[in-house]
């Protein structure tokens, strides 16, 4: 008998010379295993017929015997994977474990609202965070949206669920005139034009590391966003397209960004190829996260004399400086690529309180007296 793997199915041949080949395909509501048999005159036959039979929906087509834990294995992989990035998925696959672990023999049909809230409090007991029961719970209402959109459910229980409360992340921001420091600090480094992108532009660190030469037109001072670089857990470093159709924009320069990438041109010694990247390593590769972070960015932070945020913070400060510098939001979400102005308004208003005096400052000048 010829075998194969736990859960690939098992290929034999019989007394009469017939091929047979089994395959598991899931569990019903009372936990009896579905087996398939398939037939077949050659071993080849039958192979391909269970390997079609692995790939199939079957469970996804017979919502009664799926349980919540198949569901979302299967959620991640076919549904959720070819959407979002390697990095999220990663994201999605952690954040949703502890309801794949709690909840997972459950019928998906039997998930009720009660389940989710005893869940939730069982986190909150064991010491989960506010936020990681906040984005539990938002992942998986997202893969059950999904579920009543492929008719597997008729209602999300999610949706009787509040969502769990959490304190508003912090937002690491320097001020103009720590932004100025770090300027003064990065003269002369191989990277200098990097920081000035990123205090300038407000681009993301994928972004800023996927441009290449041809995204740049310094003479009319502006920059194409097309992709990013995208690196996984695991290290893998690849190109991806911008997460939304707003995160592929034209951003203006300032004069200060544009100086410090024509000093990085003259550097080359010859003017580059438009398909080469703008920022890599000194062997000439993509640049790696955890390599800029510890090589680059913390020994310039103290250089600079300044705390120790991460990059992502350079964004947070291009948008508060703008804000605060009376930029229209409209603009600054353009450049910053979110989806709508109101998820900037939401990030950053509170973190520029100098906006409510100067709207009423406006105001006054228009109407007082």
């Amino acid at each position: 008998m010829a075998r194969r793997g736990a859960g690939e199915g098992s290929i034999f041949k019989r007394a009469d010379g017939l091929w047979v080949g089994k395959v598991q395909l899931g569990v019903n509501e009372n936990g009896k295993r579905l087996r398939r048999t398939v037939y077949g005159s050659t071993q080849a036959e039958v192979r391909e017929k269970v390997d079609d039979l692995r790939r199939s929906p079957v469970p996804w087509a017979q919502p009664g015997t799926l349980r919540l834990g198949e569901y979302l294995d299967r959620w991640l992989g076919d549904v959720a994977g070819p959407r979002v990035r390697a990095g999220t998925l990663d994201y999605y696959k952690r954040v949703i474990g502890p309801a794949r672990a709690s909840l997972g023999g459950l019928s998906l049909r039997s998930l009720s609202p009660m389940h989710v809230e005893a869940l939730l409090g069982r986190m909150g007991e064991a010491g989960a965070s506010a936020r990681g029961r906040q984005m539990t719970y938002t992942v998986l209402r997202t893969a059950l949206r999904d579920a009543v959109r492929m008719r597997l459910l008729g209602v999300n229980p999610l949706d009787a669920v509040s969502r769990p409360r959490a304190p508003r992340p912090e937002i690491q921001a320097l001020d103009s005139a720590q932004v100025r420091a770090l300027l003064a600090a990065a003269s002369g480094d191989p990277l200098e034009a990097l920081y000035a992108m990123a205090v300038g532009t407000g681009l993301r660190l994928g972004e800023l590391l996927g441009l290449r030469w041809g995204d740049l037109d310094l003479e009319a001072g502006a920059v194409q966003v097309r992709r990013a670089l995208v690196e996984s857990k695991q290290g893998t470093r690849t190109f991806a397209e911008p997460k939304t159709s707003r995160a592929r924009r034209q951003v203006d320069l300032p004069a200060f960004a544009i100086v410090a990438l024509r000093r990085h041109r003259e550097a080359l010694g010859a003017i580059p190829h438009p398909g080469l990247l703008v920022f890599t390593s000194p062997e000439g590769e993509s640049i790696r996260r955890s390599n800029l972070h510890r090589r680059s960015f913390k020994p310039l932070l103290a250089r600079a004399k300044l705390p120790a945020v991460t990059f992502h913070a350079l964004r947070h400060s291009a948008a508060t400086m703008a804000l605060a510098a009376g930029v229209n939001p409209k603009v600054v979400q353009e450049r910053l690529g979110h989806s709508s102005v109101t998820l900037t308004l939401d990030t950053y208003s509170h973190a520029v309180p100098t906006l409510g005096k100067d709207a009423a400052a406006r105001l006054d000048a228009l109407l007082g007296g």
